[in-house]
């Protein structure tokens, strides 16, 4: 009561200058700045926890939802953040110049040496989920990352880290400088994998290929798993690499 009789004045004097009611101004209070509600970035705990509450009620009863998640956050704060970020139906598939600059603008704001805080930063891009921020970054916005070709020195390299680390991806990085762990992974993965097949593909791969797309269309995940192929087929990149 204290508060609110606080904000009535605050708004009769015209602290405000008049340009809010008292009710908007209990509104803000109670949805955004007091000092009960859970200010910052939502962790990746709360993003999960919040999106089987909404699943639990349906996607109503905010309230309910924002006190079972007992994270000190508003229902509106929940509200806004599944569905700016969450809500799948309404998450955005092909980004923008504009999503582009600001992520890339956020991430050089926010960084701390080669340090990224990921919970600042997505937690600003509207629409966007963690990994698709994080891949969108890596894999194509990062202009510290190395362009050009593979060398024979750092496809060595990365032979000799395969076989201290395993598939530690990221654990690679420092001893291939420039390559990012996605860039790392997909260059073992489709070429350097003793497992993978190069060369003409045979009558035999021709026919059961296309038997598998009639039984699954294009559904190429299906088709792999359905064989068993353990290698990628890629003759082009074979050939350049030669």
């Amino acid at each position: 009561m204290f508060i609110y009789f606080l904000i009535l004045q605050i708004w009769e004097k015209s602290w405000l200058d008049g340009n809010r009611t008292g009710e908007e101004c209990e509104m803000m209070w109670n949805n955004y700045l007091s000092i009960f509600i859970k200010k910052g970035p939502f962790t990746a705990a709360e993003d999960e926890k919040l999106k089987q509450l909404v699943e639990k009620y349906n996607g109503k009863n905010w309230d309910a939802i924002a006190e079972e998640l007992q994270t000190g956050r508003s229902a509106i704060q929940c509200f806004e953040r599944y569905q700016k970020c969450l809500n799948k139906a309404l998450r955005k598939k092909y980004w923008t110049p504009q999503e582009d600059a600001k992520l890339l603008h956020l991430v050089e704001s926010n960084r701390i040496g080669d340090f990224i805080p990921w919970n600042i930063v997505c937690s600003q891009m509207e629409g966007r989920e963690r990994h698709q921020v994080i891949n969108r970054y890596e894999r194509t916005i990062n202009n510290r990352n190395k362009r050009s070709p593979w060398s024979r020195q750092e496809d060595a390299m990365l032979l000799m880290c395969v076989k201290k680390f395993g598939a530690h991806w990221t654990r690679m990085k420092e001893y291939i400088p420039g390559r990012n762990p996605y860039n790392i992974r997909e260059r073992y993965v489709n070429i350097l994998d003793p497992y993978i097949k190069c060369g003409p593909w045979t009558k035999a791969e021709d026919l059961k290929l296309t038997e598998l797309v009639q039984e699954y269309g294009y559904a190429l995940k299906l088709v792999i798993e359905d064989v068993w192929l353990n290698y990628v087929h890629n003759t082009e990149l074979s050939v350049i690499d030669k």
